[in-house]
């Protein structure tokens, strides 16, 4: 049976089309630490460079580290008023102001902008290295998860 399911999933070519690549990284594990409530501590990751539609052409994605609630939330441009405006519209209009935002090391978040937002705001900010999976885990496995389902969808039969 196992060679049959193993025989199965390997000939399948959808699933080799949009199949997620599963590296190991190197690098000390630094694990965060468990959230005691809902939307106090969130995870934030860009992704950019789609092909347009409705004009928007990047993704970002707000994970929530207790209840892994999720936002995949579509947008035109990569400037930071943009970005604080949706995070605003999605985040704290709907479940209040986080304690931490954790995210990977994105232009976005080490701008002076951004910064001085989050300071004003009393959040923390925790900045991890890009596709550091010990790190932030959760948004990096729906970040695969959404291109998958992206790359299913928009190929070819």
């Amino acid at each position: 049976m196992h060679k049959t399911i193993w025989k199965y999933v390997t000939s399948c070519h959808t699933c080799q089309r949009a199949k997620a690549l599963h590296e190991t990284y190197n690098g000390l594990l630094k694990p965060l630490p468990v959230s005691d409530q809902r939307w106090k501590d969130i995870s934030v990751d860009f992704v950019v460079d789609f092909p347009a539609s409705k004009n928007c052409t990047n993704i970002i994605v707000i994970v929530d580290q207790l209840f892994k609630m999720r936002y995949l939330i579509t947008y035109p441009d990569m400037s930071v008023p943009v970005i604080a405006q949706l995070f605003l519209n999605y985040i704290w209009k709907l479940h209040g102001l986080p304690k931490t935002i954790i995210s990977d090391r994105g232009r976005q978040f080490v701008s002076i902008f951004w910064k001085e937002l989050t300071t004003q705001l009393c959040v923390k900010t925790v900045l991890s290295t890009a596709y550091h999976l010990q790190m932030d885990g959760q948004t990096e496995h729906i970040n695969a998860v959404m291109e998958q389902y992206i790359q299913i969808y928009t190929s070819y039969l």
